[in-house]
C-alpha cells in the first residue's frame, strides 16, 4: 500500500466453478499478489445478484457458465460494468476446451490469448493494481481538493482587509509627504503593525500582479494596452507606492517587513492556487446528470455560455501545454474516423494524446479517467457531425472544458466539424450555447483560448491541423 491511504477490498465473483477450479483460481490470485485485500465470492449465476456497483472487482466465467447465460445474465453484468469499476475474464480449467459458439456475453470479456487459472490471475491483479493506484491518486486529489477549497474559503477575506489597511497607509503617506508627520491612527498602536504590515504586502503583491496579469492581456492578447489600462495601472502603482512608504514609517524591523513580504507573496501564490483548484473542483457527472435533466439542461448550457473571460482568469501557474483531449461522437462514422485521425497525427508530433478507446482500457474506472484527463490537459479538441445527435457524455465534456476555460483559462478550445454548413446548425444546439462566444464570433474577429475548424467532407491534411492547434491564441500567459 501507498502511504496510508488504504483501497476497498476487491472483489471477485466466481461464476459456475466447482470446488477445484475455483481452488486453484484462489491460490493462483493469491500468489500472483498477497498484499491487495481480495474478498472472493462464488455464485452458480449471474442473474438475480446484486454487485456493489460503487466497488473495483471482477466477474469471472468458466466455459460451462457461460454457456448457461441467459439474457437475464447478461442485463445483470452490464448493470455491473455501467459505473466503469468492474471487469469480466474467462477461465478456461485444464482439460476444458473454449467455447465454440457466440456467446452474448463476449463483448465484455477481456479478449486476451491465455484462459488459464495463472494467467487470468495475473489479468485481474495487474487490473486491481491500476485500479489502487488510481484510488491513491483520487484520495490524495480529494485531500488536495479540500485543502484548497478550505484555504480560499479563508484567504478571500485578505482582499477586503487589506484594502481597507492600504487606504490607511495611503492617508499615512499623504501626512508624511505634505510635512504632518506620522498620521495618528489604528495602524500607530504596536499590535497592529505587524498585521497592518502584513496586509500591506499583500495589497503591493496584489498590485503588481494584477498591473502584470492585465499587461500580458493587452499585450498578448487584445494587441494594445488602452488608456483604462494605463490609468488603473498607473492608480494601482501609485497605491502600492504609497503604501511602501507607509510600511517603512510605521515598522522599524527590517526582518519583520521581510518576512511579511516573503508571506503575503506566499499567501497570494496560494489563493491563486486555490482558485484553480476550487474551479477544477467541478464534477463532470454533475455537470452530465444536469444536462440529462430537461429541467436544468438550458439553464446549465446558458450559464456556463454567457459567462465572459476575462485577464483575471488567467493562472500563473503552468499546465500540460502539450496533453490532448479528443471528444467525439460514438455513433458517427465520421467523427469516431477523424479523432482516430487526430490521435495519430498529433501523437507524432510530440502530444500526449487521450482518447477513450485508446487511452481508457476495457472496464477500467473511466469516469475518473475522464476528469482527470480533462482536468490536467492543455487542449480539448471537439470532433463534431452536425447530421447525428450529440450524446449528454459529449455536450457535458465540452461543457466542462469550457467551464475550466472560463474559470482558469485553460484548455484551449477547438471545435472541428465536418462542413462549414455545420456551423450554423451546431450554434443553434447545445455547443452554440456553451461556446456561444465562439459561434457569434463576428467576421474577421478573434476569440480568446478557441477556434472553429471546417475540415470538408473529404477531410483535411495534417499541417492543417496542426497549423490550427499553433495559431489559437494561448489563455495561459505565463510558463
Amino acid at each position: 500500500m501507498s502511504g496510508s491511504v488504504r483501497s476497498p477490498p476487491f472483489c471477485v465473483t466466481l461464476l459456475g466453478f466447482t470446488s477445484g477450479e475455483s481452488a486453484q483460481l484462489e491460490q493462483a490470485l493469491r500468489r500472483a499478489d498477497d498484499s491487495l485485500t481480495i474478498q472472493i465470492r462464488y455464485e452458480p449465476r449471474a442473474a438475480g445478484l446484486s454487485f456493489p456497483l460503487e466497488a473495483v472487482h471482477a466477474i469471472i466465467f468458466t466455459p460451462t457458465s457461460l454457456a448457461r447465460a441467459m439474457p437475464e445474465d447478461v442485463d445483470t453484468v452490464r448493470s455491473a460494468m455501467k459505473p466503469g469499476t468492474c471487469r469480466v475474464y474467462l477461465s478456461v480449467p485444464p482439460g476444458s476446451a473454449s467455447p465454440s459458439c457466440i456467446s452474448p456475453l463476449d463483448d465484455f470479456i477481456q479478449r486476451t490469448p491465455i484462459h488459464g487459472a495463472d494467467a487470468v490471475a495475473e489479468q485481474v491483479i495487474a487490473y486491481f493494481r491500476e485500479a489502487h493506484d488510481l484510488n491513491v491518486h483520487s484520495t490524495l486529489r480529494a485531500l488536495r481538493d479540500r485543502d484548497c477549497v478550505v484555504a480560499y474559503s479563508l484567504l478571500k477575506f485578505l482582499w477586503p482587509f487589506s484594502y481597507v489597511t492600504a487606504s490607511f497607509h495611503v492617508l499615512n503617506a499623504a501626512a508624511v509627504l505634505v510635512g504632518r508627520g506620522r498620521w495618528t491612527s489604528v495602524l500607530a498602536y504596536p499590535s497592529v503593525v505587524p498585521v497592518a504590515t502584513f496586509l500591506g504586502a499583500f495589497f503591493i503583491v496584489h498590485c503588481i500582479f494584477v498591473i502584470a496579469r492585465n499587461g500580458l492581456y493587452g499585450m498578448r492578447i487584445v494587441k494594445r494596452l488602452d488608456l483604462a489600462f494605463w490609468l488603473r495601472a498607473g492608480g494601482l502603482a501609485l497605491a502600492a507606492a504609497a503604501t511602501a512608504g507607509s510600511i517603512a514609517v510605521l515598522d522599524g524591523s527590517t526582518l519583520r517587513i521581510f518576512a511579511s513580504v516573503v508571506l503575503a507573496a506566499g499567501s497570494y501564490l496560494e489563493y491563486v492556487y486555490a482558485r484553480r483548484i476550487r474551479a477544477e473542483c467541478t464534477s463532470l457527472s454533475q455537470i452530465h446528470a444536469d444536462i440529462a435533466d430537461t429541467r436544468r439542461c438550458i439553464e446549465t448550457l446558458n450559464t456556463i455560455g454567457r459567462q465572459p473571460i476575462t485577464s483575471s482568469v488567467f493562472p500563473f501557474f503552468p499546465y500540460r501545454s502539450k496533453a490532448l483531449f479528443i471528444s467525439y461522437m460514438h455513433d458517427s462514422k465520421w467523427s469516431s474516423e477523424t479523432a482516430a485521425m487526430i490521435h495519430r497525427s498529433t501523437a507524432e508530433h510530440g502530444f500526449v494524446v487521450f482518447l477513450d478507446q485508446s487511452s481508457i482500457a476495457s472496464g477500467s474506472l473511466w469516469r475518473q479517467s475522464l476528469l482527470r484527463a480533462i482536468s490536467e490537459c492543455g487542449w480539448f479538441i471537439a470532433v463534431l457531425e452536425d447530421e447525428v445527435a450529440a450524446t449528454d457524455w459529449i455536450v457535458a465534456e465540452s461543457a466542462y472544458a469550457a467551464l475550466l476555460r472560463k474559470n482558469v483559462g485553460k484548455p484551449r478550445i477547438l471545435i472541428v466539424v465536418r462542413n462549414a454548413e455545420g456551423i450554423t446548425k451546431l450554434q443553434h444546439g447545445p455547443f452554440g450555447m456553451v461556446y456561444r462566444d465562439i459561434f457569434q464570433l463576428p467576421r474577421g474577429g478573434f476569440c480568446v483560448g478557441a477556434a472553429i475548424l471546417a475540415t470538408g467532407d473529404a477531410g483535411f491534411p495534417v499541417d492543417l491541423l496542426l497549423r490550427a492547434l499553433k495559431e489559437v491564441r494561448p489563455m495561459c500567459l505565463l510558463r
